[in-house]
C-alpha cells in the first residue's frame, strides 16, 4: 500500500512539473534573450554599406596606408611603432588585426551578401543581380589587396567558419586567387550589365546604387590587376589592361572612393584619428617632399602641412600630412582616374605607342591636380617641359607615384617596376625595403596551414619575379 501511494505521488509530481514547464511555454516571452540590435540575418541594406565602411579601413587605415606609406617615403615615423617600421622591424603581430578584419568581418560579410543577393524567387531569378555584381567587384579587390600584401592567402576555404565549422582554411597560390579575381570580375561585369535587377542595390555608400558606375569600376580594377601580373603575363598584360581601361572610360569611370567620414571622434579619417591619438609619431618624408618641392608642384599645399621633409629612418623633424590624407573627412581613395590614365600610359609606351602614351601621361596628371587641387591650370615644371619624344616609363611611374599617395599602390608599383628609385633608410634592420607581409601570429597560432618558417620580409611574392 506505501509503494502504491508513492508511485502515485511520484505520478503527480512528474504530470506538476510537465505542466509548469508548459506554463513556462505561455508566460515567458521566447524572444526574451534575443537582442533586437544585433539580429541574426542582417537585410542587404544594412550589409552593403557595413561592408564598404570596414573595407575602407582595411584598405585605407594606418595597417596598411601608415605602415607601407613609410616604406614607400612617403612618410617618415619617427616615434614609437611608426618609428620601428620605418627601420623595417616588422613583426607577425602587427598585423593581427587587420588579417582579422579582412577574414572575420569585411570577407565574411561580403560572402554572405554573395549569397543573399543569389538567392531565388519563385521564378528562379536572384533576387538582386546587380547588389552580386557590386559584392563580386568588392571581394576581388578585397583578395587582390590581400594576396599582395601576403602572397598565398586562404580563399576557396576561408569564410566557412560558422557554415560548417571549418576553422583551418588551407592556403590558396597567388595563381589560384588571380584567377579568382578575375573570375569574380568578369561575373560583375556581366551581372551589373543586367538591365533590370529585381532588387535594386541599397545602402550604398560609394555609389548610391548606381550599377554603371560599378560597372565601370569592375572594368578599371580589371585594368589595374591585369597589369599588376606584367612580370608574369609579358606584353598580353598591356594589351588587357588597355581593353579594360578603354571601357572603364567609356562607362564613364571617374574614381571609386569612399567620402563618408564626419568630424565627431569616431567617424574620422583613419589617419586624421592616427594623427590626434598618436601627434609625433609620424611625419612628411624627404623622398616625397622634394619632389614635390623640386618641381613646384600645386599638389604640395593639399598633400603637406608645409614644404620639410624627414629622411628615412632618422628622428629628423618633417611637415605633418596635409588636409587631402588626414583631415577629418578626407575620403579613402581606392581608384582614381589619374591611375587609370597612368595605367594606359605605361601600357602605351611599352608597346612602343609614345604617342598615345604622352597624352594618357598628361591626363593622368590634369586628373591628380583636379582631384587634390580642383583645378589643372599649372603643371609641375617637369611635366610642363616633358614632350613625347622624351617621356619614359620612369617618368610616368613618378607621376603615378605622386597621385597615389596614400594608397597602398605604389608599394605594387615599386615591386613590379622599380620605380621610383628608394634609397634604404638609416638603421635598416633588413638588406633590402620589405616586398610583403608575414603571416599574422594569430592565424600562425591557430590555422595549422599557415606558418612563417621559411619566409622573410624581403621574399617576393608570385608575381613580382626577379
Amino acid at each position: 500500500m506505501k509503494m502504491k501511494k508513492y508511485n502515485i505521488l511520484s505520478v503527480v509530481l512528474v504530470l506538476l512539473i510537465s505542466v509548469f514547464i508548459v506554463s513556462c511555454d505561455t508566460w515567458i516571452d521566447p524572444d526574451i534573450n534575443k537582442d533586437p540590435n544585433t539580429p541574426l540575418v542582417v537585410p542587404m541594406e544594412y550589409l552593403l554599406p557595413a561592408i564598404q565602411s570596414n573595407m575602407a579601413y582595411d584598405l585605407g587605415g594606418n595597417d596598411a596606408v601608415r605602415t607601407l606609406g613609410i616604406w614607400m617615403q612617403y612618410f617618415n615615423g619617427v616615434d614609437r611603432q611608426s618609428e620601428t617600421e620605418g627601420h623595417f622591424v616588422y613583426t607577425p603581430a602587427n598585423c593581427n588585426n587587420l588579417w582579422n578584419s579582412i577574414y572575420g568581418v569585411t570577407g565574411k560579410d561580403i560572402y554572405i551578401l554573395i549569397s543573399k543577393a543569389n538567392e531565388k524567387n519563385a521564378d528562379d531569378i536572384a533576387l538582386s543581380i546587380h547588389t552580386s555584381g557590386v559584392a563580386k567587384v568588392l571581394m576581388a579587390d578585397l583578395l587582390a589587396f590581400t594576396t599582395n600584401l601576403w602572397n598565398d592567402i586562404p580563399y576557396t576555404e576561408a569564410f566557412l567558419g560558422d557554415i560548417e565549422g571549418l576553422m583551418n582554411p588551407k592556403l590558396d597560390t597567388q595563381a589560384e586567387i588571380y584567377a579568382t579575381i578575375d573570375l569574380l570580375l568578369s561575373e560583375a561585369i556581366t551581372e551589373l550589365s543586367v538591365e533590370e535587377s529585381i532588387l535594386p542595390i541599397e545602402g550604398d555608400m560609394i555609389f548610391d546604387g548606381d550599377n554603371e558606375q560599378w560597372l565601370a569600376t569592375a572594368y578599371a580594377l580589371r585594368a589595374r590587376y591585369s597589369l599588376l601580373l606584367q612580370k608574369v603575363n609579358g606584353a598580353s598584360a598591356y594589351t588587357e589592361a588597355l581593353q579594360y581601361a578603354d571601357s572603364a572610360l567609356v562607362h564613364g569611370f571617374a574614381g571609386y572612393i569612399f567620402d563618408n567620414y564626419g568630424t565627431a571622434a569616431n567617424a574620422k579619417n583613419p589617419l586624421a584619428q592616427f594623427m590626434s591619438e598618436r601627434s609625433g609619431d609620424l611625419v612628411m618624408g624627404s623622398t616625397f617632399i622634394d619632389m614635390l618641392v623640386a618641381n613646384n608642384d600645386p599638389r604640395l599645399a593639399q598633400y603637406s602641412t608645409g614644404s620639410e621633409g624627414s629622411d628615412p629612418g632618422t628622428s629628423d623633424p618633417g611637415s605633418l600630412p596635409g588636409n587631402y590624407a588626414a583631415a577629418a573627412t578626407a575620403p579613402i581613395v581606392h581608384m582614381n582616374l589619374a591611375e587609370l590614365y597612368f595605367i594606359m600610359a605605361e601600357s602605351y609606351i611599352m608597346t612602343a605607342n609614345s604617342a598615345d602614351a604622352f597624352d594618357a601621361y598628361i591626363d593622368g596628371v590634369e586628373a591628380s591636380l583636379d582631384d587634390v587641387t580642383g583645378s589643372h591650370g599649372t603643371l609641375p615644371t617637369d611635366v610642363d617641359a616633358m614632350d613625347e619624344a622624351s617621356l619614359t616609363l620612369e617618368d610616368i611611374m613618378i607621376q603615378k607615384y605622386l597621385a597615389n599617395y596614400v594608397t597602398v599602390q605604389a608599394f605594387n608599383d615599386w615591386r613590379r617596376t622599380g620605380f621610383p628609385t628608394l634609397g634604404m633608410p638609416f638603421e635598416a634592420v633588413t638588406t633590402e625595403i620589405p616586398r610583403r607581409y608575414p603571416y599574422p601570429q594569430e592565424e600562425e597560432t591557430y590555422n595549422s596551414n599557415v606558418s612563417n618558417v621559411g619566409i622573410d620580409l624581403i621574399d617576393r611574392v608570385w608575381w613580382d619575379v626577379e
